[in-house]
């Protein structure tokens, strides 16, 4: 006899073997990462959103950080930035500016 196992998003019972994990990486009321057990109809209707650029900000005296904004957010930052992306070089072998 299979084991059974509970949902942490609804409560639900099915077989061990049904279930998958959802982790979360990053939420704002978390320090660390968690996992929760999870059926796969609960998840279905997680998609990745449309439209959403993901950056990671490099500013003197701090550390890296890695930040997801719309793409409406993103183009705001310049009145042409489909031509700063196209001249924008690859981060390796990037030369410094003098």
């Amino acid at each position: 006899m299979a084991l059974a196992r509970v949902s942490d998003l609804t409560g639900a019972t099915a077989p061990d073997d049904q279930f998958g994990t959802l982790l979360v990486v990053r939420h704002p009321k978390l320090d660390k990462v968690v996992q929760l057990d999870v059926l796969p109809h609960e998840v279905a209707g997680l998609e990745t959103e449309a439209d959403l650029v993901i950056l990671e900000v490099r500013l003197p005296g701090q550390d890296a950080r890695r930040i997801i904004v719309s793409l409406d957010s993103f183009n705001s930052l310049s009145a042409d930035i489909d031509n700063a992306l196209a001249r924008a070089p690859s981060p390796r072998g990037r030369q410094p500016k003098p």
